[in-house]
């Protein structure tokens, strides 16, 4: 069981502890005294409790708390930006595989009408397209576009060599 002391000792430290709104420790070691005499009904005087936070180095204590709250405050906050980066880049992950699938479909459509083949699913089933070969080459070329847009990169700007795109 803990002593009376030991329990007046621990509300002075957690008293020395707290904060306001700004960061600043709220109360002094006389406001601390005059909280014991309060609620304990002893009279403490300021400067044992002074010495009793030198003694067991409640500025140290009080100083790590500070730099934890710190830490866990960035913590938290990274934690929210890696959250919004996580959901914006799986969105920005589904249309880089949905151009991607677009482009892979058109690529067959074309090609199999140029050699005059079937186009056939991965079943061996007969594919029917409606859509006109000057469209898939549109639709070739947006789904390249978006994924070049994606890397900041463009389409046909013939003086940047490094923007020049080879179809396949």
């Amino acid at each position: 069981m803990i002593s009376k002391k030991e329990k007046i000792k621990d509300f002075a430290k957690d008293l020395f502890l707290q904060v306001d709104a700004e960061g600043n420790k709220i109360h002094t070691w006389d406001t601390i005294s005059k909280a014991i005499q309060k609620r304990f009904k002893e009279d403490i005087h300021y400067s044992t409790i002074a010495k009793w936070g030198a003694k067991y180095d409640w500025n140290n204590t009080f100083e790590k708390i500070k730099m934890a709250g710190i830490e866990r405050g960035k913590e938290q906050l990274q934690e929210k930006e890696n959250k919004v980066i996580n959901e914006k880049a799986n969105a920005i992950a589904d249309i880089y595989k949905s151009n991607k699938n677009i482009q892979k479909l058109t690529q067959q459509t074309i090609l199999s009408r140029l050699t005059g083949q079937q186009l056939k699913d991965k079943d061996g089933n007969l594919i029917k397209s409606d859509i006109g070969t000057t469209d898939l080459v549109r639709l070739l070329q947006h789904s390249e576009q978006t994924i070049l847009n994606l890397h900041d990169k463009k389409l046909g700007n013939e003086n940047d060599a490094e923007s020049k795109v080879i179809f396949k």
